[in-house]
């Protein structure tokens, strides 16, 4: 059996990580899954400290999700187009073809999944999210 390769195309940057990690990038990144919320809590060290700091990704209504050594074995079919993604940022595929065929299978709920991606560079992470939303928490 063959797959043809689904598009995601027009990436862009919603949220760049080194806005506020340090240069040396996250020490620790968790996910927890529940009642299609998804929470990423992003551990990063202050200087001359030995305490951890943590952010949380969260998204909401999350219908897929998966989180994957990086670099590592690519399990989703999916054409980037020879797009080179910015590493550190949450980036939001504009016309994904994947988010279009959740839209179409949940068209009952009238939900707008959307497409984003995030490579965690200091841990060789990557995650790739198909929700209707995220929010940044402190």
């Amino acid at each position: 059996m063959t797959h043809s390769n689904i598009n995601a195309l027009e990436p862009k940057i919603v949220h760049d990580l080194y806005n506020w990690l340090p240069s040396y990038g996250e020490s620790k990144v968790v996910c927890h899954y529940d009642n299609r919320i998804l929470n990423v809590d992003i551990f990063y060290e202050v200087d001359n400290s030995d305490e951890l700091l943590k952010k949380t990704l969260v998204f909401t209504n999350v219908c897929f999700h998966l989180f994957s050594a990086c670099p590592g074995v690519d399990l989703l079919n999916i054409n980037y187009q020879g797009h080179k993604l910015p590493l550190g940022s949450l980036i939001e595929f504009e016309k994904s073809e994947a988010s279009k065929k959740w839209n179409e299978h949940f068209e009952w709920a009238k939900t707008s999944y959307r497409h984003f991606k995030l490579f965690f560079i200091a841990e060789n992470y990557r995650l790739e999210v198909f929700a209707q939303q995220f929010d940044l928490k402190q």
